[in-house]
C-alpha cells in the first residue's frame, strides 16, 4: 500500500475544543488546495484527538467527541464536497450540529446530504463506514487521508 501524505494538523498549546491556541497546516492535495498556517482559540467541542496506528504505525488523529477517526477526501475543492450518493454511505460526513460554535481552521458548509458538514482548513470532514470503534483508522484508502495531529 502507497503511504500517501496525510492532512497535519500541528497543535502549540492546546486543542480544538476550546483550551488554547492551535495551528493547523494542511497538506496539498491534488485539488490545488494549498496549505496554511493558522493560529486560532476555537470554542468547538465537535472534535478531539486520539493515539493510535495508521498503517501500523503510530499516529494522533482527529476524531469526532466520540472518538470516530475523521478524513479529508482527495477530489473535494475548498468548501465544496464531491462526494455524493453512494460515497456518502460509505464516507458519512462530519454533520455540524446546528448552534455548533466553529471557529477558524474549521468552518461549516452545505454538504450534499442536505445537513451541515464541518470542513478543516475548507477541506470538507467524513467518517468511514468501516471504522466501528474510537481509534479505528480502516479508512486510509488511495484519495482518502485521515488528519493526523503532530504535537
Amino acid at each position: 500500500m502507497n503511504k500517501k501524505v496525510s492532512q497535519i494538523v500541528k497543535i502549540s498549546a492546546g486543542f480544538l475544543v476550546g483550551l488554547g491556541p492551535i495551528a493547523c497546516a494542511a497538506s496539498p492535495h491534488g485539488n490545488g488546495f494549498a496549505p496554511t498556517q493558522t493560529s486560532i482559540t476555537s470554542d468547538t467541542n465537535l472534535v478531539s484527538k486520539m493515539n493510535t496506528t495508521v498503517n501500523g504505525q503510530p499516529a494522533t488523529v482527529l476524531t469526532d467527541s466520540n472518538g470516530m477517526s475523521l478524513y479529508t477526501f482527495e477530489q473535494d475543492s475548498p468548501n465544496t464536497s464531491n462526494c455524493r450518493g453512494s460515497c456518502l454511505t460509505e464516507w458519512p460526513p462530519m454533520h455540524a450540529p446546528a448552534g455548533s460554535t466553529v471557529a477558524s481552521p474549521f468552518g461549516v458548509i452545505n454538504g450534499n446530504d442536505g445537513q451541515a458538514q464541518l470542513t478543516l482548513n475548507g477541506l470538507p470532514l467524513y467518517h468511514f463506514s468501516g471504522d466501528r470503534k474510537p481509534g479505528d483508522t480502516f479508512g486510509e484508502y488511495t484519495g482518502w487521508d485521515i488528519v493526523e495531529v503532530s504535537n
